[in-house]
């Protein structure tokens, strides 16, 4: 315990010299939260809302010459789905045969309910 009374005094000591006096006895054992993009609803606090950062306009111009702003630009990718068809395709192949089975299967149901049905109604 002694110890941590001795360095709060020496840090006491320390922030007095650089001139935060009002800042060393203020920060004691409060906690100041500083609100960047929350507003809170409690008016107490919003006094701690920092005002949103405001971004500066580009400067186009500069940015490049009047040949690349004149056509259009494409930096993507061809195709946006090419890897997700890549590591998908293996998978496809091996359920491709299985849903023809399946759809066959169905189909065979249908064929026979309708026989079914058809021979009842005679």
């Amino acid at each position: 315990m002694e110890d941590a009374k001795a360095r709060r005094a020496r840090l006491r000591c320390i922030r007095e010299a650089a001139g935060g006096e009002e800042k060393a006895e203020e920060e004691g054992n409060e906690r100041h939260v500083q609100f960047r993009n929350y507003i809170p609803r409690d008016e107490s606090i919003a006094k701690d809302r920092k005002p949103q950062a405001q971004v500066p306009e580009p400067d186009l111009p500069a940015m490049g010459t009047a040949k690349t702003s004149e056509k259009n630009v494409h930096l993507g990718a061809e195709k946006a789905n090419w890897d997700m068809k890549r590591d998908i395709d293996r998978k496809l192949q091996l359920l491709e045969p299985k849903t023809r089975e399946a759809l066959n299967d169905l189909i065979r149901q249908e064929e026979a309910r309708r026989l079914k049905e058809g021979g009842q109604a005679d």
